[in-house]
C-alpha cells in the first residue's frame, strides 16, 4: 500500500508541470516524497524493460 501511495505522490506531483514526453524519448528521473515526508528517486531502467505508473483520484475528491 505504501508503494502505491508513492507511485501516486510521485506522478500527480510531476504532472502539474511537466510536457509531454516524444515517442523514444527517455523517461525524466522521478523525485518526490512520499506519504512520510522521506523523498525518494525513480530511476528509469536502462535496456528493454519497461515500467509501468498507474494513477487514480482519490476516493471522493469528484477527479
Amino acid at each position: 500500500m505504501r508503494l502505491k501511495m508513492m507511485f501516486v505522490s510521485l506522478v500527480s506531483m510531476l504532472s502539474l508541470n511537466a510536457g509531454p514526453l516524444k515517442v523514444g524519448a527517455k523517461l525524466p528521473e522521478l523525485k518526490g516524497k512520499n506519504q512520510d515526508g522521506k523523498e525518494i528517486a525513480i530511476k528509469a531502467a536502462d535496456g528493454d524493460q519497461w515500467m509501468v505508473i498507474f494513477t487514480y483520484p482519490k476516493a471522493l475528491t469528484g477527479g
